[in-house]
């Protein structure tokens, strides 16, 4: 299987300005074993990493100057299901609960704004063009079998990246963020993001409200 893999949403400052920051550990690693590809911005990096020879991953945020990828490309994106929402909701809350943080409720509204950027099959954050109040984002995409848990576990998955004594906003705090009170996620098929010898992609959108990842307020709602 292969997989594109983002950071965590946008970090909000407490006046809701977005600053969009490089995960530290990702970039460390990316410049120690890939240090001959080049920086396309100074908040854009588009480095590819192969896992044992079967696993791509890339970690990066980017900037609102990306060209977006044409909507034309995308095959198919559908509503949630009920089964898909009990399975995100599930496997968000175990996380959650593993960390001092009250269950996510449902948002058919994020939900909605989630389909809408899935279908678009642009592999990149939304930027928060969505709505006009702030939200949380995460997003992954992988070809082959791909379902809500292991998409979901891509997320949990950066916890390795954290560290108390170094905080870094990634996707798990955001999942583990206390403030966040709900989620509304969107699958859709899309032949765009990977080479054609992967096959099509499953692309993963996941929007949080109230947004985590708050500059300033890790301490407060992220629990090891």
């Amino acid at each position: 299987m292969k997989f594109l893999n983002f950071c965590s949403s946008h970090h909000h400052t407490p006046s809701c300005l977005r600053c969009i920051r490089l995960c530290l550990s990702s970039l460390e690693a990316l410049q120690q074993t890939l240090t001959f590809l080049p920086a396309i911005s100074s908040s854009y990096l588009y480095p590819p990493m192969f896992l044992k020879s079967l696993l791509l991953l890339v970690l990066a945020t980017f900037s609102a100057a990306l060209s977006p990828r044409t909507s034309t490309l995308h095959r198919h994106s559908k509503r949630a299901s009920i089964t898909q929402i009990s399975s995100f909701l599930n496997a968000h809350n175990s996380a959650r609960g593993s960390h001092g943080a009250a269950p996510l409720n449902w948002s058919s509204s994020l939900a909605s704004k989630a389909e809408e950027w899935a279908t678009s099959c642009q592999f990149r954050h939304s930027e928060g063009t969505l709505r006009e109040a702030p939200y949380g984002e995460n997003i992954v995409a992988a070809s082959g079998q791909f379902s809500v848990q292991a998409a979901v576990q891509t997320f949990l998955d950066t916890k390795s990246q954290y560290s108390p004594e170094q905080p870094v906003y990634n996707q798990w705090t955001q999942v583990a963020w206390k403030d966040t009170q709900e989620l509304g996620c969107a699958v859709s098929t899309c032949n765009n993001i990977f080479d054609r010898s992967y096959g099509p992609a499953t692309m993963v959108v996941c929007l949080y409200s109230p947004p985590g990842n708050v500059v300033g307020q890790i301490q407060d709602n992220v629990e090891v």
